[in-house]
């Protein structure tokens, strides 16, 4: 019969290799280093492609670096994979939602999704956090491309000093299909890397210095 004090033992050691098992999962592993960009994947349950996440620093000041993300429609021209984009409905100036396509890596087809955007500043400790899923009403029927209905998302931009603004891009999306592994692992390291990259050209444009 085991004894009150085994019992203990054995929970404590359960936990711990729980909790080394969810560490384990949690671990970000570096998988590209270019131009400044490093970029890091990890599993993402439930899900074909793994969880990326892309950081760097940017030569700009914060409000630049929110107002490029504030405009919609310009995202095709440095998002990665990005085919198109537009401003479906306004809840406030913190809260919209927007319509984006996506060049899905071959053999797939291209895909659309809706994505509820927030945005939440906090100018006075320096860090802006804008956050993205989907958005379940259907304001675009799902006709022409492959709907996304598994999506997070999040930029977190923190201000160093007036002029430098460090970024990191954190993306989960399910293609809603099986991926081959070397297309997965093409498409996870290079979209956050030409995603941050088209950024730091986005920031140099006058219209977003004002």
């Amino acid at each position: 019969m085991i004894s009150t004090m085994q019992k203990s033992i054995i929970f404590i050691l359960l936990s711990f290799f729980t909790a080394m098992q969810l560490g384990a999962q949690d671990t970000w592993k570096p998988v590209m280093e270019k131009d400044g960009i490093t970029v890091y994947t990890r599993p993402a349950e439930g899900c074909p492609l793994d969880e990326f996440k892309g950081e760097t620093i940017i030569k700009a000041k914060l409000e630049t670096c929110v107002a490029v993300l504030r405009d919609v429609p310009e995202q095709p021209n440095w998002m990665g994979d990005c085919l198109g984009s537009r401003l479906l409905k306004t809840f406030d100036r913190n809260h919209i939602v927007a319509y984006n396509i996506l060049n899905a890596p071959w053999p797939l087809s291209n895909r659309d999704l809706q994505i509820d955007t927030r945005f939440e500043e906090d100018y006075k400790n320096g860090k802006v956090v804008v956050s993205m899923t989907v958005y379940q009403e259907e304001l675009v029927p799902a006709t022409k491309y492959v709907r996304i209905k598994d999506f997070r998302a999040q930029c977190i931009l923190e201000k160093i000093d007036d002029t430098t603004t460090k970024a990191t891009y954190i993306n989960r999306v399910n293609p809603m299909a099986p991926v081959p592994g070397a297309i997965a692992n093409m498409f996870v390291k290079n979209n956050p890397y030409m995603t941050l990259k088209g950024f730091k050209k986005m920031v140099t444009l006058k219209k977003y210095q004002q």
